[in-house]
């Protein structure tokens, strides 16, 4: 099954299914995501402080646990689901940057790719399988945790009818 995408420009790329090494490259890329912001600029610092500072940080990213969630939530987070659309895109479309599929997601079609990737790599299996996620999620921001969702999520609530229950909350469904 091919699924493919349409940027706002009209260009068309393919996704691919992620695999196991995929979502291995995308669990380091998290783990390590502190030590490669510093590489990236350590020009900027005396050579002795960056060195030092880049093998503790080496050292404390080694040791660190990314659970499931912690993926699950970096996929939907800008950084993530760049590099997740990257890691898909490469495959068919070889000479694509990742600063490329960067531009690719918008605030109003980061939601709707990271789904359909998400569903083509059988992560979920279906839009029930993401309602249910996201039911999920709001049961968590009953219970104290808040932060926004997006448009998509936000249509898919109000139509599961927690509209209601959201504004008396005040919880902002964006």
């Amino acid at each position: 099954m091919i699924e493919a995408i349409t940027t706002d420009s009209g260009k068309e790329y393919n996704l691919s299914r992620l695999t196991v090494k995929d979502m291995i490259e995308f669990k380091s890329s998290l783990r390590y995501a502190k030590w490669h912001e510093l590489n990236n600029i350590k020009e900027q610092f005396p050579p002795d402080m960056v060195e030092k500072q880049l093998d503790r940080l080496f050292e404390e990213c080694s040791s660190q646990k990314v659970s499931e969630d912690d993926i699950e939530s970096n996929a939907f987070a800008l950084e993530g689901a760049s590099y997740l659309l990257w890691l898909s895109l490469r495959k068919n479309h070889e000479k694509i940057t990742k600063e490329e599929c960067a531009e690719i997601l918008t605030v109003g079609n980061l939601e709707g790719i990271i789904k359909k990737l998400m569903i083509l790599s059988g992560m979920w299996q279906d839009e029930i399988a993401i309602k249910i996620k996201m039911l999920k999620d709001w049961e968590q921001k009953k219970k104290g945790k808040f932060y926004t969702v997006g448009a998509d999520t936000a249509k898919s609530l109000i139509s599961l009818g927690f509209a209601e229950e959201a504004a008396k909350k005040k919880t902002p469904l964006t």
